[in-house]
Parts: C-alpha cells; structure tokens; sequence
C-alpha cells in the first residue's frame, strides 16, 4: 500500500496566517531567544546569502535538540498524527516518521521564512532523493526510498529485532503479569529507540538537517541504556529464566553500541560537511 504523510493535509499547501496555535508561537519565540543567547546566529533568516555560505549557520545536535523540545510542547501535533495512522500496523513508526518531516520543515520556515518551501524541497527533499538514487521527484518517492533503506542501518534493525522478541516475550506471559508498569515500560522504550532511528533516517544527512538526525539518534540511545535497565530489574522477578535474560541483554548492548557508533559516524559527516 502506498504511504503518504500529505496525501490530503500537505502542510505547506494548506497553511494558513494565524493557524498556529498560540502555545506554538510562544514556544519559537522562547527558542529564537535560547538561541541568540547561545550567540548562534541568525542572519540566515533575513540574508540571501548562497547555501553553501550558510553551511557555517546550520544547527548542529544541541540547536536542534532546543529546537524540537520548542515544538508542539501541548502535544497537538502528535495526537493528530496518531489519530491519523490509528490503524496503521506500524502506527509508532508513522507517527515519529510524520514528525521528523514536521520538525524540518518549520526548521527551514525559522532559517528561511520567505523561500522555506523552495529550501525544503531543494535541500532537502531532493538531495535526499539524489543521495538514495531515486529519481522519482515528490513525497511518494522520498517516503518510499526511505522506508525500503531503513533496514539497511545495523542500529534499527538490532533495535527492531530486540523489540519484536520482548514483545512477543511479553505477550506469551500470564495476562496479571504481562500489564505489570515495568513490562509496559519495556515495551514502551524498545518501541521508542526503534521509531527514533527510524525518525532520524527520515531527517536526512543533509548539512541543515543531520543535527536533528543525531539529536534523535540520541534519544533512541537514551531508550536503549534505560531498557538493559529494565531487563536487569525485571529479571529479578523471576519472569525470565537466566539464559533468555542474558541473551535479551546480548542483543540489547548489541543495539546500544551500533546507535552509538552511529552517533559518532554522523557528527564525523557533520563535521565533515560544515567545517569544509
């Protein structure tokens, strides 16, 4: 079945002036704030300076860790997402995927406010088309490249296939044990580090957006540490027996040090690409 974010709500076409909610516009004056603060300049915003000039403004991981902790922090934008995908079999991944495309393109409208949408889909949407080898132009052909290279990161599918067995584990206990807090948890985090990398994957490598790929990478680690976590309190419970808990443990720290490796690969290309 084909996946499409904006089949009937494409956001740039469908925006209106003053159709933000309040909270929103508070939260990217609070941000544009925190990042004059931090002396990152904004010139970009007003200048028609060249790309590759602005190569020495794009955000790196901590802008954009501010940036998208500024975003939606009423949590509109994520319950219409799920309302959306409700159905879908793999709603968490949809959601996060959705709200990685969200979180670029308001970045582009704060670096760009008047040509965000040609910045989007120029430096965005179709480098990374040309980075995948996809020559089909649009959403259609950026979602579908996307997903059919996901499995190809080590981290997701380690990620993927640990949260596949805890849940399948999960799921073949007693149903008073299985809607204990601590087994709901696990799942929750396996879930969450999977649908952040792949979130990530759809922030692109690009220059402008590869910090908010890391900054995602990142929490899908924090998720990871907090699940070995898990295990080890869970196991205490004599839920599991010492060889599924030591092997749950293997893949899990396995997980872990590819999400990690990843994170130090993509400041590498950050580096990399900024500094050049």
């Amino acid at each position: 079945m084909a996946r499409s974010f904006h089949d009937n709500d494409r956001d740039w076409e469908n925006e209106k002036e003053g159709d933000e909610e309040e909270p929103w516009k508070k939260a990217h004056e609070e941000w544009k704030t925190n990042i004059e603060k931090e002396a990152l300049s904004d010139s970009m915003i007003a200048s028609d300076q060249s790309f590759a000039d602005s190569l020495r403004y794009a955000w790196d991981e901590n802008a954009w860790e501010k940036f998208i902790q500024s975003l939606d922090k009423e949590g509109l934008r994520v319950i219409a997402f799920y309302e959306k995908y409700w159905s879908h079999s793999d709603r968490d991944r949809m959601v996060e995927e959705a709200m990685a495309m969200f979180y670029v393109r308001e970045a582009f409208k704060q670096k760009k406010p008047a040509n965000a949408k040609e910045y989007y889909f120029k430096y965005y949407i179709e480098r990374e088309l040309l980075d995948m080898g996809v020559f089909d132009e649009g959403f259609q052909g950026f979602l579908d490249a996307k997903e059919n290279s996901l499995y190809r990161i080590s981290a997701y599918r380690l990620s993927r296939e640990f949260y596949n067995q805890i849940r399948a584990w999960v799921h073949s206990l007693l149903p008073e044990i299985r809607t204990h807090k601590l087994l709901e948890e696990l799942q929750n985090t396996t879930s969450a580090a999977c649908t952040k990398l792949a979130g990530a994957h759809v922030m692109g490598y690009q220059p402008h957006t590869i910090g908010g790929n890391i900054a995602q990478c990142k929490r899908a680690l924090k998720g990871m540490s907090r699940a070995i976590d898990l295990l080890s309190e869970i196991q205490h419970l004599n839920w599991m027996d010492q060889d599924k808990y030591f092997y749950y443990q293997e893949i899990a720290t396995e997980a872990r040090s590819a999400i990690a490796i990843r994170i130090v690969d993509l400041r590498n290309q950050f580096f990399d690409e900024t500094s050049s």
